[in-house]
């Protein structure tokens, strides 16, 4: 399960690398400490990891627009920088697909729902 578990884990060290740089330290501890949700076999964890990429998403695509109106002022190239955002982004967007895997989802359904004696 650990493997199917890297695009996730990558995304959120990822993400909480970006925060570090803009936020700090704590609030990056609090984006790695997410990482804590993926042992709690719940059905509503992908639920909330997705909503937390789309967040993320609208994040990158926020700093990604900074970035390059302030390159644009300062008539630096541009190209480069939005080519790598364009795949962060993308990566977070498959991500959030990658939650809908069926072995995933089946590892984090509720006891309940699949039967109490199984």
């Amino acid at each position: 399960m650990f493997l199917r578990f890297l695009p996730m884990i990558f995304a959120d060290l990822l993400f909480a690398a970006h925060v570090m740089r803009f936020q700090g330290l704590y609030p990056a501890l609090a984006v790695v400490l997410l990482l804590g949700t993926l042992f709690i076999r719940r059905a509503w964890v992908p639920g909330l990891w997705q909503v937390l990429l789309l967040l993320a998403i609208g994040e990158w695509l926020r700093v990604t627009a900074m970035f390059i109106r302030f390159r644009l002022a300062m008539d630096l190239p541009y190209i480069r920088l939005l080519i790598i955002m364009g795949l962060v982004i993308l990566f977070f967007v498959f991500v959030i697909f990658w939650w809908q895997n069926d072995k995933i989802q089946a590892y984090f359904k509720n006891k309940s729902e699949t039967g109490k004696g199984d």
